[in-house]
């Protein structure tokens, strides 16, 4: 005996999840990202800010 669940709505189900992991995914980076500047800015002199971003770059 096979279960009829509709195969739109565990399309769906599916992209749901995607869609979430992917924007976790997003947040995570872009907050690694600002709490990476904010460290780097607020910690050190401009001099040593620009030898971290000529090395970056």
């Amino acid at each position: 005996m096979t279960s009829h669940v509709p195969t739109v709505a565990r399309k769906e189900f599916e992209d749901a999840g995607r869609s979430k992991l992917l924007w976790s995914l997003i947040g995570l980076l872009v907050g690694i990202v600002v709490i990476g500047y904010v460290a780097i800015w607020q910690t050190v002199d401009d001099t040593t800010a620009a030898e971290v971003l000529s090395l970056l770059c």
